[in-house]
């Protein structure tokens, strides 16, 4: 008797789990959908909720309802040397950050639905071809714009872009050593940068210089706890 009782518990627990299972509906948008391209590269979501898809045919969002795709058009003033979008990031002053596969970085303005080319920004003010390779935008609005050739990467000012003064070149540091690539920049929870070199770790605005491959950052109330 116990041990029917037992396999009918068993049964019954069965039955809950299964029931209790999350319904997911799952479903598949195309070009067919107002989709840029089948292939994405990059997906993220704005601080207003959108999902955004960098794609080999441009920009898209989605607002639940419908897509809406920007890119480069004949008779457009967009400013992009391809629609092929290989990386986009948001900002936290609310646009988004693009690399595309030539090397080159470019702000998206949700509002205008315009493309800033920020590397021929770089360019025009400091005659210098970033070759990007990666954008790393912060809490704080700021973004460094990184170099892949050990060359200055860019501290960019997102909302003030326009402005001469809100871009700066960032030299590898002395301390660092030549030839050094700069990985990855982190804010921490006082607002510092911690920019990420091979072999090595500084603090944006002072000489202080950690050795060791550090590869993240994690805070835990005052204290900084690095790791390889």
């Amino acid at each position: 008797m116990n041990r029917a009782l037992h396999l009918l518990f068993l049964t019954l627990l069965w039955r809950i789990t299964c029931n209790a299972q999350p319904y997911c509906e799952v479903n598949t948008y195309t070009v067919r959908d107002g989709l840029a391209a089948n292939k994405i590269s990059a997906i993220t979501q704005d601080i207003n909720g959108l999902m955004w898809f960098g794609t080999w045919n441009g920009l898209s969002f989605y607002d639940g309802y419908r897509f809406l795709s920007f890119r480069n058009e004949v008779s457009g003033s967009n400013c992009l040397t391809t629609n092929r979008i290989t990386s986009v990031k948001k900002s936290y002053t609310g646009n988004l950050w693009c690399v595309t596969p030539d090397h080159r970085a470019y702000l998206f303005n949700v509002s205008t639905c315009e493309f800033t080319d920020v590397s021929k920004l770089i360019l025009q003010r400091y005659q210098h071809h970033v070759n990007v390779r990666n954008v790393y935008p912060l809490s704080n609005g700021y973004t460094w714009v990184v170099d892949a050739d050990c060359g200055n990467s860019y501290r960019v000012c997102d909302d003030s872009i326009q402005f001469a003064e809100a871009m700066r070149p960032y030299p590898v540091p002395e301390q660092v050593g030549k030839n050094k690539h700069l990985k990855k920049v982190m804010i921490d929870n006082d607002g510092r940068e911690w920019v990420f070199y091979e072999g090595g770790l500084t603090l944006y605005g002072s000489k202080h210089h950690l050795k060791g491959n550090y590869e993240y950052l994690i805070q835990q109330g005052k204290s900084l706890l690095l790791g390889t």
